[in-house]
């Protein structure tokens, strides 16, 4: 398995560019080992958390690009976690710019990742993955220096 994560590391390394997805798809793997081998150095998993509680957070962060992606299709909607609420297993957001619904139990690991992304800036998501280490949904800072704190409130989390 270290051979694997030296590979993955190494591929990463050498193609700053490519998506955690391509990057999967290149070493037969899902997007979870690609972010387990990118740990410490781009990734940092979150432990001991509660999803509620983290979406209750990131509602405050103002807008993010939220993607769900597939073999077949791509999402992406910008937008507020605002309204978020959990009820019958289903952690849920409802505004007037869409509707996202996630099985809270699903929800097995979380990594905050912190990625270069050329040219000259960085990309910051939060990776919500489930039990097979398939990712269900990224959430994607939208700041720069707009000064609206997103990237000081990415940092603490990632202290924590």
């Amino acid at each position: 398995m270290e051979a694997l994560s030296q590979a993955i590391r190494g591929y990463c390394a050498s193609h700053p560019e490519a998506q955690f997805s391509s990057v999967a798809d290149e070493f037969c793997v899902t997007e979870g080992t690609v972010l387990a081998a990118l740990e410490g150095e781009i990734a940092s998993r979150l432990t001991n958390f509660d999803l509620f509680e983290l979406a209750q957070e990131l509602s405050t962060w103002g807008k993010l690009r939220l993607v769900i992606r597939n073999r077949a299709a791509l999402s992406e909607m910008l937008g507020t976690l605002q309204g978020v609420r959990l009820s019958k297993g289903w952690l849920s957001v409802e505004n007037d710019h869409f509707h996202l619904h996630l099985k809270a139990e699903e929800i097995r690991q979380i990594y905050l990742v912190r990625k270069a992304a050329p040219p000259a800036r960085v990309s910051y998501s939060v990776q919500f993955l489930d039990g097979t280490g398939a990712v269900v949904l990224k959430a994607f800072l939208l700041e720069t220096a707009d000064g609206s704190g997103q990237v000081e409130r990415f940092d603490g989390l990632m202290r924590r």
